[in-house]
């Protein structure tokens, strides 16, 4: 998995570190057929769970954490860096 592959997930991690909040990255869970399987995987802050969909564990994860990472953003200004 590249670095890229994580960076959202290693934003959220850093960002949950300097606000001392619980992280967790969660299940993830196949749906769909063989040949165009979606994931759908959790990452948990302070035990609020954000979902994301992708085309591999990896991405599923991602999305989850950029989905967090955007709550974040939203509700807690100044916490996330562009």
């Amino acid at each position: 998995m590249s670095t890229q592959e994580n960076g959202y997930r290693n934003k959220l991690n850093t960002v949950c570190d300097r606000q001392k909040w619980a992280f967790q990255k969660g299940e993830c869970v196949p749906s769909g057929s063989k040949n165009q399987t979606v994931w759908t995987g959790q990452v948990y802050v302070n035990k609020t769970p954000f979902e994301g969909k992708g085309s591999s564990k990896g991405a599923a994860w991602e999305a989850a954490a950029k989905n967090a990472l955007d709550h974040i953003k939203a509700n807690n200004s100044g916490v996330v860096d562009d």
